[in-house]
Parts: C-alpha cells; structure tokens; sequence
C-alpha cells in the first residue's frame, strides 16, 4: 500500500509539474501575443504623431510670409526642439559687446553660463531673433534676470 500511496504522490507531483509547464507556456505566449499587439499600437501612435507633426510643419511654414522673411535679410529655417520653421534674422550687432538691451537690436545676454543675479557683468548682443539656447539677460551694467534655457 505504501508503494501504491507512493506511487500516487509520484503522480501527483508529475501532472502538478505538467500543469505548471502548461500555465508557463500560457503565460510566455500571452505575454508575446501582448508585445506584438503593443509594438502594432506603438506604430500606429508613431504613424500618427508624425502625420500631425508634418501637418503642424506645414502650417507653421503656410504663416510665414518667405519674401518678407528675406527682404529683412533673414532665411526660413527648423528651430527648437520641435524643428518647426520660423524665419531666423541675424542682428547687425551680434556678438557686439554690451551692458544693457538699449545697445542692441535685440537683448543684451550672458550666454552658456550660470552668472549670479545682480552681478555687475557685460553680455554680447543677441545673435538673432530666436529665443533658443541658455543665457541670462543684462541690464544697465547687472545680470537681471536667471540663467534659462529655452528650446
């Protein structure tokens, strides 16, 4: 009898294995079906936000009037992090020493670095038009403002 009780539990042990081989298997081809439905998703998102981002693309440049951009000497390109087209003008003055926005065409600006703010200090005249990149602005001869970065 013990050797049929035995033989039992042997059993037992046997189908409790092949039924957690079997919840195993289950589980590993859920869990591929579930990759590859995400992955078709994950497409489809990725279809979808670059057809709105050629649409946005398009209707940003559709506002830029290009003759007028170049007649003020500037040319159309991708800017920021998004790329989206705006006409770029370079100021006459840029680079140019200076310690307040009065002595510029644009903003007067420390830029690529942290500067304290009130510190007494001299900026260059802004490049151009674009607000891009990190820089802290100088009025009358003092860092007025904190270092932002903007893209």
């Amino acid at each position: 009898m013990q050797v049929l009780v035995m033989g039992v539990q042997i059993s037992l042990l046997r189908a409790l294995g092949l039924l957690i081989d079997m919840a195993i298997i289950r589980f590993r081809v859920a869990f591929l079906l579930a990759l590859i439905l995400l992955g078709g998703c994950s497409s489809i998102q990725s279809w979808k936000s670059e057809r709105e981002y050629k649409h946005r693309y398009q209707k940003a440049l559709s506002n830029i009037d290009q003759e007028e951009c170049k007649a003020r000497g500037g040319n159309v390109f991708p800017v920021g992090i998004l790329q989206m087209p705006a006409c770029v003008i370079r100021n006459e003055d840029a680079g140019k020493e200076c310690s307040d926005h009065s002595q510029c065409i644009g903003l007067c600006l420390i830029q690529d670095k942290y500067v304290e703010i009130n510190t007494k200090a001299y900026g260059t005249c802004q490049h151009d038009n674009m607000p891009f990149g990190c820089s802290a602005e100088v009025k009358a001869g003092v860092v007025d403002s904190y270092t932002i970065c903007v893209d």
